[in-house]
């Protein structure tokens, strides 16, 4: 029976019969309920809870650290109980560290060479070079990465800017841009040197072009001319193999390049990739 007890700072409500509470308390006559549902109406309390079960403390077992902050408790943990952690009972806390480095893979391919310009005779531009890396560390951080354009043929006196530009991943690694084609003028006949080179030409004179050279890839082809009386151009250089001098009417064909499937599908890169050519 609850009963409303006066004191020097008001009143107080006790519950008669309690002595020392629900859970033992120094305060006489005070409760302590768990999961209290208590409603008042004018003249009168009612009380009512649910019995909370008393699990004993948990004083052994593993924690597992899950994530930086997290932990995985023992399988015999309950809900709702204790874990009693004593300098006796707990030898260690594993700290979680952040991996300072990582095992990368990347594909870095570089902008190809151009043409060697619009007249009958020009070589083909070569490959852009390709770098194809797996599982390497690499710190942490950020970086710049460097997508470099194709070449573009201007003039037979302008031979640097058909040259491709270079692609890279800050200092880590860098893909060469594919060299230039030869042209059909003699000034620039022979083909660009790149990560690929460049096809040589052939000129009005039947002068044959040489193919660039390809570092680390491979060379363009040698501009012969053919054997229709038509000048014709050398292939340039792939990624996996040389570019081919011209046959009967055709200019020569570019090289392959290689495949990746970094971005999920096996794709060619650096290269024709053509079997029907």
């Amino acid at each position: 029976m609850w009963r409303s007890e006066k004191t020097k700072a008001g009143s107080d409500l006790i519950w008669d019969g309690v002595e020392l509470g629900i859970a033992q308390s120094p305060t006489k006559g005070t409760a302590i309920i768990q999961n209290a549902n208590i409603a008042t109406e004018q003249g009168e309390v009612m009380a009512s809870y649910a019995r909370v079960s008393q699990q004993p403390a948990l004083v052994s077992g593993t924690l597992t650290p899950d994530g930086a902050t997290d932990f995985t408790g023992p399988a015999n943990l309950r809900v709702g109980q204790w874990i009693k952690a004593t300098a006796s009972t707990v030898s260690s806390i594993p700290v979680f560290n952040a991996p300072t480095t990582l095992a990368v893979d990347y594909l870095i391919v570089a902008g190809g060479g151009a043409g060697g310009g619009c007249n009958i005779g020009a070589g083909g531009g070569g490959a852009g070079g390709e770098v194809i890396a797996d599982a390497t560390a690499i710190a942490v951080g950020n970086y710049l990465v460097k997508i470099g354009n194709g070449g573009q043929y201007l003039s037979s006196t302008i031979l640097t800017e058909s040259d491709g530009k270079p692609s890279s991943i800050a200092t880590i690694d860098t893909a060469d841009g594919g060299g230039g084609g030869g042209s059909s003028f003699l000034a620039s006949v022979n083909g660009r040197p790149g990560g690929n080179g460049g096809g040589g030409g052939f000129t009005d004179l039947s002068v044959q072009g040489l193919g660039g050279i390809g570092t680390p890839g491979f060379n363009g082809g040698l501009g012969t001319g053919g054997t229709t009386g038509r000048a014709k151009g050398g292939g340039g250089g792939g990624a996996s193999e040389a570019g081919a001098a011209p046959v009967t009417d055709r200019a020569g064909k570019g090289g392959n390049g290689l495949t990746s499937a970094i971005s999920g599908t096996s794709t060619p890169y650096g290269g024709l990739s053509c079997s029907n050519f």
